[in-house]
């Protein structure tokens, strides 16, 4: 009996997100593009959509006929097409996994068959697939980039399989092409049984409009496209894609280099923190973790979500992390995830967390409101802390005697609730009936560990009484308290205990959703635990708890939960922090890559000897791998190519340097030529700020106008977001003076790109 197909769904944590990697999606148009496009065209939104425009400009893009182009509802769509014509009859489909798991779903549901081959290995497995046609395989995916492991197939593995199986479809899906070291597009596009499919939703960052396409034969081509619906594709989906292709190439250009930077950076960064993540070719980073559940939860409780595959067979250990192509919030993921898993401190609230209150505090509420005729009970006040806006009982049991229509003031409640609380001559005070909801030895245990923190609503008085009664006050490194600052949920209370504790990364269990609140906008990592006689744990979910504990000795199994999954290693070198630029005007059109981590190679042509020669001791001084290109308006003069490079080369490095984390920073050096001498600092300080005094007295050198060489440093400083500063202390000859000028550029230049090994910003600000 076959199984039921049940509903595509993404199981994901319950805490609230805002900052989205679990999807790959990619950054997207600035804000204004989609109502600019559509009011230009507004004629078309009336209409019946048009693929026309798009499929020509797909098919200039790749060199083919437009009928050899299907524009389709995502990719995906493109992809059940496929099975529906491949497998209409039954059939085979051999489908290498983990992978992208729609493709299992559409064959089924058109009548075909799955042939499981196990992909464990970042390279495509060719060789076992081979083994696995038949004479009832009707199509073979090959997915390169892998989703979700990140891993690639060859130019030689798509030759191999459509020679041994012709007969059958090879869907060459390549949603991730442009992350990918090679794009297999071309050599697909050559095999007569090869069927391409491509999205807007990745690189062009428009996974919301659902447009994708296929590229294969006229002849596939018209078949697919008699297998689906004639207007797949909205109209605004179409008018917006077109527009992206025809003006987003540069920052199509500019995300795929952040997201190289992101994915190599963020491979590093899980090594150092003990977690094994493979290379990976798409725009996400593929890891192995001992708790996948417990790491997509805890981010969440930072707001950032991940994804994780429960119930997907080879990837109960996996999470699947999306670059997210932005410099803050690469920096919020990597500070989140050196919080989930190196917290250096752990943070509790008192109330609920530490201290049973439900005879105490909660029964002055309730006391205190019958004493002004309202009778409330438990739930009552469990409702109300769990609204939020809570942490001060005076004020709370004013609120609630409020709602009751008694109107009173707070200097009375307080005068009641404090005659009930600590008790008369005559009445013990209800704090005597609180006791410790955590053994003593526990708290001493972790104490020995990491440093502990109260972060509490009382006042110090009451809070330090029951410390000192149950014997745990040198438990705590730091106490605060009401008079300490403002209350919960303002995140001030939580920041000044950091402080204290001279830490950054921190846990933090509360109670109510002002503890949560508190802790997550303090970046603490919040977690929950239900107050005796609490019942309900979705206000703490809902207010961004990472996970509900039964009790608070389970912090015990959570501390294992972020040990390293693998022994830490010594951080591995750099395997090349990558820029490009690519920039053509009506001056000039330049080409710019480098690799920070290089060796000094380069090759570099733009027509001025002079420029070619100083910016080659650039490169080979600073160790840095560099090569132009640029074809510019000479016959003018240099003016332009001169300056027009320098912004280019700046814009690739500064693209390199990414958010600049771990970098020395400064450097500074002297370079002498013969007679000449030159100094130049650096700071990567993210300030552009130019100082050159070169000293030049020619009209020119080899082809460059003197005038332009202090011109291109300065060009080359603002466009790097560089403070750079260069003199030529003495010299007689401008060659010389100009080449010691570069070298010393280079040499300070080489000191502050290169890493020291850490997860840090040269910045007390912590971001550059």
């Amino acid at each position: 009996m076959t199984a039921p197909v049940t509903a595509y769904k993404v199981p994901r944590a319950e805490a609230p997100t805002d900052l989205f990697l679990d999807g790959n999606e990619c950054r997207g148009p600035e804000p204004r593009f989609a109502a600019r496009v559509l009011a230009e065209e507004a004629e078309r939104l009336r209409r019946y959509p048009d693929a026309a425009p798009l499929t020509a400009l797909l098919a200039e893009r790749f060199g083919i006929a437009p009928g050899q182009v299907l524009v389709t509802a995502g990719g995906d769509d493109a992809l059940d097409r496929i099975c529906r014509v491949a497998v209409r009859e039954g059939g085979d489909v051999i489908l290498p996994r983990p992978g992208f798991e729609m493709v299992a779903r559409y064959t089924r549901l058109a009548g075909g068959t799955i042939v499981d081959v196990p992909w464990t290995a970042p390279a495509y497995p060719t060789d076992a697939v081979l083994a696995a046609v038949g004479p009832e395989t009707r199509a073979v995916v090959v997915t390169s980039p892998n989703n979700p492991t990140g891993g690639f197939a060859t130019a030689d593995d798509l030759r191999r399989l459509a020679q041994a199986a012709p007969n059958a479809w090879l869907v060459v899906d390549l949603a991730y092409a442009e992350f990918a070291e090679e794009d297999l597009t071309t050599i697909a596009l050559e095999l007569p049984n090869a069927v391409v499919v491509r999205t807007f939703s990745k690189a062009w960052g428009l996974a919301g409009l659902r447009v994708g396409y296929a590229l294969a034969s006229a002849e596939r081509i018209d078949r697919l496209r008699a297998s689906g619906a004639p207007y797949a594709v909205s109209g605004p989906s179409l008018l917006l894609a077109e527009a992206r292709l025809r003006e987003g190439e540069a920052d199509l250009q500019a995300t795929v280099e952040r997201v190289r930077f992101e994915r190599e950076d963020l491979r590093r960064r899980l090594h150092r923190l003990g977690i094994e993540a493979p290379a990976s070719q798409g725009n996400f980073v593929f890891a192995k973790v001992d708790d996948p559940i417990w790491m997509r939860d805890a981010l969440a409780g930072l707001g950032i979500a991940i994804r994780a595959f429960p119930g997907r067979p080879g990837l109960e250990r996996a999470v699947r992390i999306t670059c997210p192509a932005d410099v803050r919030s690469y920096t919020r993921l990597t500070r989140a995830l050196e919080t989930v898993l190196r917290p250096e401190a752990w943070l509790f609230d008192l109330d609920g967390v530490l201290a049973d209150v439900s005879r105490s505090y909660r029964q002055a509420i309730l006391q205190t409101a019958a004493e002004f005729g309202v009778s409330l009970t438990a739930a009552d006040v469990a409702n109300a802390k769990a609204e939020g806006d809570a942490n001060n009982d005076w004020v709370l049991t004013q609120r609630l005697l409020a709602r009751a229509g008694v109107v009173v003031s707070l200097e009375a409640v307080t005068e009641t609730f404090e005659r009930l609380y600590q008790g008369t001559d005559e009445a013990p005070g209800l704090w005597t009936t609180e006791t410790l909801l955590v053994p003593p030895e526990q708290l001493r245990r972790w104490a020995t560990a990491r440093p502990l923190a109260v972060v509490t609503g009382r006042p110090r008085r009451d809070a330090e009484r029951f410390l000192d009664a149950f014997g745990i006050r040198d438990c705590f490194r730091s106490v605060m308290c009401m008079e300490d600052g403002p209350a919960k949920p303002d995140p001030a209370p939580v920041l000044k205990a950091l402080s204290e504790l001279d830490v950054a990364r921190a846990w933090m269990v509360g109670d109510t959703p002002d503890d949560a609140a508190a802790a997550r906008s303090a970046g603490v990592l919040p977690l929950g635990i239900l107050a005796p006689g609490d019942r309900d744990p979705a206000p703490l979910t809902r207010a961004g708890c990472a996970r509900i504990l039964d009790r608070v000795a389970s912090l015990t199994t959570l501390g294992r939960a972020q040990a390293p999954s693998i022994p830490i290693a010594a951080p591995t070198p750099p395997v090349g922090r990558r820029g490009s630029f690519e920039r053509k005007t009506a001056e000039t059109a330049i080409t710019v890559r480098l690799n920070l981590d290089g060796t000094g190679q380069s090759r570099i042509a733009t027509g001025i000897g002079m420029l070619d020669h100083l910016l080659t001791a650039l490169s080979r001084h600073s160790r840095i791998d560099i090569e132009i290109r640029c074809q510019g308006d000479l016959h003018i003069d240099d003016h332009h190519t001169a300056e027009d490079v320098a912004i280019c080369l700046g814009t690739a490095l500064d693209r390199a340097l990414g958010d600049r984390r771990g970098v020395i920073r400064f450097g500074s050096a002297y370079a002498p030529l013969d007679e000449a001498l030159a100094r130049a600092v650096v700071d990567l300080s993210g300030r552009p700020w130019p100082e050159v005094k070169l000293d030049l007295r020619r009209e020119a050198l080899g082809g460059l106008a003197c005038e332009n060489i202090p011109h291109i440093l300065n060009s080359l400083a603002i466009a790097s977001r560089t403070t750079l500063h260069v003199d030529v202390l003495r010299g007689e000859n401008d060659h010389h003076k100009a080449e010691a000028a570069f070298k010393a550029v280079a040499v300070a230049l080489r000191q502050a790109v290169t890493t020291d090994g850490s997860t840090q910003v040269a910045s007390t600000k912590e971001v550059i």
